[in-house]
């Protein structure tokens, strides 16, 4: 948990400056359980295809594999309405 921390604090902000980025926040659990949560907002589909594609994230996504013990969970919400 602590090499996957790490390797997502050196993309913060990088991710934060990119072009459509609402924002970009990393948690943990305050249990201390072993999940690392990524909230992102971006202005568009076409943002945030664009911040995946960055070599930067391409690298991290790269190691994933070295750190979680299964392919991670992404859910793509919307604003609830009403």
């Amino acid at each position: 948990m602590d090499a996957l921390s790490s390797a997502v604090r050196e993309v913060i902000g990088k991710a934060r400056c990119e072009d459509g980025c609402v924002s970009f926040e990393p948690a943990v659990p305050a249990d201390g359980s072993a999940t690392l949560l990524i909230w992102e907002h971006w202005a568009s589909k076409s943002a945030f295809d664009a911040h995946n594609a960055h070599p930067y994230m391409q690298e991290l996504y790269g190691k994933l594999g070295d750190w979680l013990a299964a392919a991670p969970d992404i859910v793509e919400i919307k604003e609830l309405e009403g």
